[in-house]
């Protein structure tokens, strides 16, 4: 008998995020897992999953870190309420949770944290290309400092290029979070809960570097962990 595939289960917003939710789903799958992608339409508080994956999107609406500064519109209520609930569910479950660009704000905000609202006014230096293009193809240096951290020990590199489709970034760290990575310019670009095997938030979009090695590494070491927990 073939051994059961980790269910990974993808959150994504009902009418965006589409492009993010095809690589996720065909990397995992090239990684031996099995992708259930999830919106708050779907039935999410009873399926089964053996990791989360929390994935980018529009911004966590401010009054869940008591933030002052509003929008007029872009934000999901319902799609927070979700990810909290099943980000909550799997701590309780101690399964691996990897949260991208709004997913790690959102585990940021979950463990008390706060946000800035726009990196270009809190940082120097942070005010970055924003076009279609440069979405795709701009790239910034994110430093590690922490060799003992999960990200060190995935990517093995003390500067990496990342990319950039973000307007927020984690301000102050949630309870039992650290900082693992940063931009020289101090915007925050990975933050981990190192007492769990993997439970990372990352600010950058990994899902569309897999063209290389090292982001490959970052889900290939996500999926094994999930494996790892299969039957226990």
């Amino acid at each position: 008998m073939k051994p059961r595939k980790p269910v990974i289960a993808i959150t994504k917003s009902i009418w965006r995020s589409r492009l993010s939710w095809t690589f996720l789903s065909l990397i995992l799958r090239l990684l031996g897992a099995k992708p259930v992608g999830l919106t708050e339409k779907t039935n999410y508080k009873s399926i089964h999953f053996d990791a989360l994956i929390l994935s980018g999107g529009i911004d966590v609406h401010p009054s869940r870190y008591e933030g002052t500064d509003m929008k007029e519109d872009g934000y999901d209520p319902e799609r927070d309420e979700m990810e909290f609930f099943l980000l909550d569910k799997a701590e309780k479950m101690g399964i691996p949770v990897l949260g991208i660009c709004r997913g790690a704000q959102l585990m940021n905000i979950a463990r008390g944290g706060n946000l800035h609202f726009d990196v270009s006014k809190a940082y120097e230096k942070a005010n970055y290309p924003n076009s279609t293009l440069a979405r795709i193809f701009y790239r910034k240096r994110m430093y590690i400092e922490d060799k003992e951290s999960l990200i060190y020990k995935i990517l093995k590199c003390d500067s990496c290029k990342v990319n950039s489709i973000h307007s927020q970034s984690v301000n102050d760290v949630g309870q039992n979070l650290v900082v693992t990575a940063q931009e020289e310019n101090g915007v925050i670009q990975v933050i981990e809960d190192q007492s769990r095997p993997y439970f990372m938030g990352v600010q950058f979009h990994p899902e569309y570097l897999t063209y290389s090695p090292l982001y490959r590494e970052l889900f290939r070491r996500f999926v094994n962990t999930a494996k790892k927990n299969l039957g226990s």
